[in-house]
């Protein structure tokens, strides 16, 4: 199944809402994500590409260099997540949006954690591989693909957390196309994900040696291919569950992940005209109108595994750009 365009007939925003029409509230409070058409242009999104060649130090017209220097190839092949050089804020690059995460998460900028208050071109790559045979984990049936997770590497995970407010992906491709290395998501995890986080009052570590992903994965039934155009944004509920996918056609394919941090947990017994979207979804994947939740664990943050990788291959992307002739200072169209 391929995702679903969730503009509808209904242009105008619900009451009290920013961006999302009453008709898309409701299809995140069913399915756990919202996709928005057209949050920034073609241009825009060529111009945050118009060096990632020289940042990767990959030829694109030889697809023998298409590779991942900094890590030995998975089961998708060349996968690359990249650092980022610049940033530049949301609500002025994509305010359709930035308009769509405050109704989600609650309309209140001063509970952001400012740093997620920007987009930074840290691309997801996926490149493919020379060749794929059908034999691979997850090629025809996406519930056995070996990447499902729930984001959020930095943090010890409860039922509360608020470090990832939400799960967003902008495309910055020209066209995601089915087996062009898509993400799946699994709308009907949420509820399989709240229930095991419910579960788990102490907290869960990040990563598939701590969370069961595997176990959760095999739970869900629906399958979601998030196929899309350039300037389309999916945005998810932070327990969703979600896979890489082959990229079979070889068209590159640039995605980014950018976090929403919130300031305060969530929490669950508040008046229902106090509770935000995200809470609403979370009760009702529960089957609960309220929830008094304490942790006993204790919240914690960390840096990303990835952090070190990061800050050196930073370094030498940059001096890449420097030879190019594009270090320049990124400025917001």
């Amino acid at each position: 199944m391929t995702v679903e365009n969730t503009q509808t007939v209904s242009s105008n925003p619900a009451p009290g809402m920013r961006t999302l029409t009453k008709e898309q509230i409701e299809f995140f409070q069913t399915n756990g994500y919202v996709v928005l058409n057209n949050c920034f242009s073609r241009e825009q999104a060529a111009y945050w590409l118009k060096d990632v060649w020289v940042r990767l130090n990959l030829n694109p017209n030889d697809k023998s260099t298409w590779h991942n220097r900094e890590a030995k190839e998975d089961t998708f092949g060349a996968k690359v997540h990249m650092p980022a050089q610049r940033r530049v804020l949301v609500k002025d690059f994509a305010p359709k949006a930035w308009g769509a995460v405050l109704d989600l998460v609650g309309d209140d900028e001063d509970n952001i954690v400012e740093r997620t208050k920007y987009w930074g071109d840290n691309f997801i790559v996926n490149l493919g591989h020379k060749e794929y045979d059908e034999s691979r984990p997850g090629m025809n049936n996406p519930k056995e693909l070996p990447n499902w997770h729930v984001d959020g590497d930095f943090f010890r995970h409860f039922l509360t957390s608020g470090e990832q407010g939400l799960l967003i992906t902008p495309i910055w491709s020209d066209e995601i196309k089915h087996r062009g290395g898509a993400t799946y998501v699994a709308p009907d995890s949420i509820g399989i994900v709240a229930k095991y986080l419910y579960d788990h009052p102490e907290g869960v570590m990040p990563g598939f040696d701590n969370f069961d992903y595997r176990g959760l994965a095999d739970q869900c039934n629906k399958f979601v291919e998030c196929v899309g155009n350039v300037g389309d944004v999916v945005i998810c509920h932070p327990f969703m569950l979600h896979s890489a996918s082959y990229n079979v056609i070889r068209v590159p394919r640039f995605i980014t992940n950018p976090p929403i941090s919130l300031k305060t947990p969530f929490k669950y017994d508040k008046p229902e005209s106090e509770l935000s979207i995200v809470e609403k979804t979370t009760l009702k994947a529960l089957g609960k109108k309220s929830l008094s939740y304490e942790i006993t664990g204790t919240m914690e943050t960390f840096p990303s595994k990835r952090a070190d990788m990061w800050s050196r291959v930073k370094s030498e992307e940059l001096e890449r750009l420097r030879s190019y002739g594009t270090a320049d200072a990124f400025e917001s169209f």
